[in-house]
């Protein structure tokens, strides 16, 4: 079976690849839910960087095999989004903080899916 270039960009990568995209948005709506539960900026990050941190031990976990470098860059992409979203959510109204978190979910939500449709089919669990 050929395998198509998106399907192929969501293999690993040294640093990035495509599960960076997720990784990022991850940062930006944790950054949304902080400001939703009223959480200091820090406090927010920290628990945002923790929980970033808990998903790379599931994966190892759940035997998912990547390079060390390719977990720190996931953690790092995502404070990235943190960082960049953060600001901008404490600017805007709270409609605006609804749709903007509501997109970036739906974003978030979408490139997994698809992520995990690769995953599947790399596996051999499913062929498309």
């Amino acid at each position: 079976m050929e395998s198509k270039w998106y399907w192929k960009m969501w293999e690993e990568g040294d640093y990035v690849d495509a599960w960076t995209i997720p990784h990022i948005l991850s940062g930006a709506w944790a950054a949304g839910i902080s400001i939703f539960l009223g959480l200091d900026f820090w406090v927010g990050l920290l628990v945002s960087i923790l929980v970033m941190i808990a998903w790379e031990v599931f994966e190892v976990w759940k035997g998912i095999h990547e390079w060390l470098g390719n977990k720190i860059a996931d953690v790092v992409t995502g404070v990235i989004g943190f960082l960049i979203v953060y600001p901008i959510q404490i600017k805007i109204d709270y409609w605006e903080r609804i749709f903007l978190f509501s997109w970036i979910f739906i974003v978030y939500l979408s490139f997994v899916i698809f992520g995990y449709i690769a995953y599947l089919r790399k596996s051999g669990r499913i062929s498309i």
